[in-house]
């Protein structure tokens, strides 16, 4: 793992800080948790555009193995189409 510095606004901290209360867990593991989460969200925006497939969603990282039980309805009844 690699040490990283930066800095965030008064609402990502206030984001950080609530997450830690909600789940009782550190800042440090609620920061990564937020990233994972955003990540996520960016490679389900980019499937949903088209500019990703499922298969590569799925080659970058945790994905579909942490968050396919919330994955939208189109997705487990191929309803999605690559365009």
């Amino acid at each position: 793992m690699t040490t990283k510095t930066l800095r965030l606004s008064d609402s990502l901290l206030d984001a950080v800080h609530e997450l830690g209360s909600a789940e009782h867990i550190e800042e440090a593991t609620a920061m990564r948790k937020l990233l994972r989460m955003g990540y996520n969200l960016f490679l389900a925006d980019q499937y949903r555009v088209g500019r990703l497939t499922l298969r590569e969603v799925a080659t970058h990282g945790t994905f579909l193995k942490r968050n396919i039980g919330g994955a939208p309805a189109a997705w487990h009844h191929g309803q999605h189409q690559r365009g």
